[in-house]
């Protein structure tokens, strides 16, 4: 879609896709459905705000600082409404992305506009973050599960986890996940992005000179 359809187009489908994304959570849910989280049609929202913003010519920093501040509060709003920051809870399913999604808009732009910032963002720990950030994104889930499981059964049963056993599988969760993470995108992932030097680069930000990569 992004390959032949034009700029303008490709706005509206955008728009459009945030829209049907965020209406259908809360259509599922609303119908009892709780697993609106694994569904991609449930997502694509995310992927089209930032498919939007790449689109958009760079915004004012306080816009940035807007929807920083906006999605900071919206998600201790969510968490605490709910009472469990859990994926499968109502409250979550249908307002939690919202205020995720306006944290990530706030960062986006804020990385684009406030010099105050660029220097944090250029950060190694941040640059290697943003390196591994699709890997990172697939593996999370499977390993906080699977090590879940396995500190569960050494737990007694009936008895919640001392807070330093919940930090200590906090920190096992993040290096596990971040190695893992590393070694898939040097197998392969590192591979699949060097094809697009093969593909003209129609896409440019407008105010920015047009670039096109080699075939």
């Amino acid at each position: 879609m992004v390959w032949f359809v034009s700029t303008r187009t490709l706005r509206r489908v955008c728009v459009a896709m945030i829209v049907i994304a965020i209406a259908l959570r809360f259509a599922l849910v609303s119908s009892g459905f709780d697993k609106t989280h694994f569904l991609t049609p449930c997502r694509m929202d995310a992927l089209a705000v930032g498919a939007l913003l790449s689109q958009l010519p760079p915004l004012r920093a306080r816009f940035g600082a807007i929807a920083t501040t906006l999605g900071i509060a919206g998600l201790i709003t969510t968490a605490y409404a709910t009472g469990v920051s859990t994926p499968e809870s109502p409250g979550q399913q249908m307002w939690g992305l919202i205020p995720a999604l306006s944290l990530g808009v706030g960062l986006l732009i804020l990385a684009r506009s406030a010099r105050t910032l660029q220097p944090l963002f250029t950060l190694l720990p941040l640059r290697s973050l943003g390196k591994y950030s699709y890997c990172i994104y697939l593996t999370h889930f499977l390993v906080i599960e699977q090590l879940a499981a396995l500190f569960v059964q050494w737990l007694p049963q009936k008895q919640s986890a001392p807070i330093l056993i919940v930090i200590t599988f906090t920190i096992i969760c993040c290096a596990t996940t971040w190695l893992l993470a590393i070694i898939t995108w040097h197998t392969f992932e590192k591979w699949f992005l060097s094809l697009k030097h093969h593909f003209p680069n129609v896409r440019t930000v407008p105010g920015q000179k047009t670039t096109t990569s080699p075939r």
